[in-house]
């Protein structure tokens, strides 16, 4: 089972790699699948709320298919832990940021999910 930390890293790695495409003019914005998925679904997870489909949909994307992973970042039950719960905010929310801030999809998340 891969961390949690290095799923959100490869994500960011395939996000910034399409990013750098667009500006050197190698890809354009709308074929970029990566830079789409993260924005669309982050967008909708934030609007639908932590518990909205929208959300588990986004953050099955850094659970690598393993359902533990996804049972932390979308736990069954009211987690007590407020650093893990802002962690998932942060998660969210960095999805949502452009380019320059992409790599750093884990700011304030780093491997509190793991």
């Amino acid at each position: 089972m891969a961390r949690i930390s290095e799923l959100i890293t490869a994500k960011a790695a395939l996000v910034q790699d399409e990013f750098v495409r667009i500006q050197n003019g190698t890809l354009r914005k709308e074929d970029a699948k990566n830079v789409q998925e993260m924005i669309q679904k982050s967008q909708a997870a934030i609007f639908g709320g932590r518990k909205s489909s929208a959300w588990e949909t986004y953050m099955s994307m850094f659970a690598g298919g393993d359902q533990a992973n996804m049972d932390k970042l979308c736990p069954p039950k009211p987690d007590p832990n407020e650093v893990r719960e802002r962690a998932r905010c942060y998660l969210v929310r960095n999805g949502r940021c452009s380019e320059g801030t992409t790599p750093n999809i884990l700011n304030t998340v780093e491997d509190k999910l793991d």
